[in-house]
């Protein structure tokens, strides 16, 4: 298979924030009504500005969040919590779950317990350094007991139920490389025999367990701008990296459904890449129509989101004024980005609204020119049951000639993935996993790719 890479570069983030000011479509971006959201304080006046870092949305339509935040619309919490439906404080859960520093990242295990990673020392009320678990009320997994990491910026979950885990190293050039965790997804413990190749700064998990990388490291060595690394840590040898002995680091890697390469890089006269290191992005999230949502670093009274068409080029229908907002003073970001089956878009950071001076942690956009319109449109195949328990079947039209069916959950994780090779009907196994919403993706020889949601329950 041909690889895909598309190159999130200063220059296209300008060309994108040029077209901010230009008339759109009346319905692109606006608040959503139905979400209140949430103003967050500091722990203390010498505690830094309240943050909400990272955001992960749970099959039940519930907001885990964590950062760094001492308080939620005047209720004391401590840089964990989690959110209603529609925005409200969760307060029993959130109770149960303080940190005692930034939470920076957050991920799911199937069970529904959750990974908690981060700058801090205790977590629920016991000694958990740098990273730990909660049960599904935000109580702490007392099991799970990893030892000896350093400060964790990054956590997923692995196809097996391991656990992945980053600190990222920066240009350290360590030989061999460290900061890349594998840990056994019950106990925490290090998974025997896994050992990162490169240096990583950002990565991302394939369905087949494969682990893409971007990585860091100062001028005249060499670099792996972006990898692909096996389940044991070792390069994959068919997959072609991209190298640099320029000063370079890479922020964020991902991939979309239809296996194009996105990853975002900031760097020192890249030979080949367009775009000064100006124009550097906090973060980018992948519609799944193609569409590439973009969160740059904050100037003032400036917007702090963009969007480029699955093309690369701006996204004139997309009314970025309605949205996230730095102050005057040029402060505010957006750290973390959802993006909803019903095409909702969730921002969080630490910014001001249209018309408001008010911090906020997180808000909720409606955009009926992202995924709606596709959404809508009648799917050629039929899926039953629905909702589903144990198995998820689905027979084709052979007219459309459908090539793979996805099935993505509700932040945008491939967590099924299946070629059609010319039959007419197909089974998914979903037994495993968690109830809740998804969204069923078919690509076909006839269409751009289609969805339908599907829902699973236990």
């Amino acid at each position: 298979m041909k690889q895909r890479y598309f190159s999130l570069s200063g220059g296209i983030l300008l060309a994108a924030l040029n077209l901010l000011g230009r008339p759109a479509a009346a319905q692109g971006l606006r608040l959503d009504p139905s979400f209140q959201p949430p103003q967050i304080t500091p722990a203390s006046p010498a505690a830094g500005p309240a943050a909400v870092q990272a955001l992960v949305r749970q099959p039940d339509g519930k907001y885990l969040i964590g950062g760094s935040f001492g308080s939620i619309n005047g209720v004391r919490v401590r840089n964990l919590a989690r959110l209603n439906a529609d925005g409200t404080l969760d307060t029993s859960f959130s109770a149960n779950c303080p940190a005692n520093g930034t939470v920076h990242t957050l991920a799911l295990q199937a069970d529904g317990h959750i990974l908690v990673g981060g700058s801090f020392d205790s977590l629920a009320g016991a000694a958990r350094p740098r990273l730990g678990r909660l049960a599904p009320n935000g109580t702490l997994d007392a099991g799970f007991t990893p030892v000896g990491l350093a400060n964790i910026r990054q956590v997923a979950v692995l196809p097996n139920g391991d656990v992945l885990a980053l600190n990222p190293t920066g240009a350290s050039n360590y030989s061999p490389p460290r900061g890349l965790y594998r840990l056994n997804g019950t106990s925490g413990q290090p998974v025997t025999g896994f050992q990162q190749a490169v240096e990583v700064q950002c990565f991302a998990v394939q369905p087949d367990g494969k682990i893409l990388t971007g990585g860091g490291s100062g001028s005249y060595v060499l670099m792996h701008l972006l990898a692909r690394l096996q389940p044991d840590g070792r390069l994959d040898p068919t997959f072609t990296p991209v190298t640099t002995y320029f000063t370079a680091t890479t922020l964020q890697v991902a991939q979309h459904t239809d296996g194009t390469i996105y990853y975002n890089s900031q760097y020192t006269g890249l030979v080949g890449h367009a775009g000064p290191s100006t124009g550097q992005l906090n973060t980018f999230a992948l519609q799944p129509d193609g569409r590439i949502l973009l969160m740059p670093l904050p100037a003032a009274n400036s917007p702090l989101t963009a969007r480029l068409l699955a093309t690369g080029q701006p996204d004139a229908s997309y009314l970025a004024a309605n949205g996230p907002r730095a102050s005057a003073t040029g402060t505010g970001n957006v750290f973390a980005t959802v993006i909803q089956p019903d095409g909702a878009i969730l921002y969080a950071g630490d910014y001001a609204l249209a018309g408001t001076t008010t911090v906020w942690g997180l808000a909720r956009f409606l955009d009926n020119n992202a995924l709606t319109t596709r959404a809508q449109a009648q799917l050629p195949v039929a899926a039953w049951p629905n909702p589903a328990a144990d198995r998820l079947h689905l027979r084709f039209e052979a007219a459309s000639q459908p090539q793979q069916v996805t099935l993505l959950d509700n932040v945008g994780r491939v967590v099924r993935r299946q070629p059609v090779r010319g039959t007419a009907e197909l089974t998914l196994d979903v037994a495993e996993l968690p109830a809740g919403a998804y969204v069923l993706r078919v690509d076909d020889a006839q269409t751009s790719p289609r969805t339908q949601r599907v829902l699973l329950q236990r």
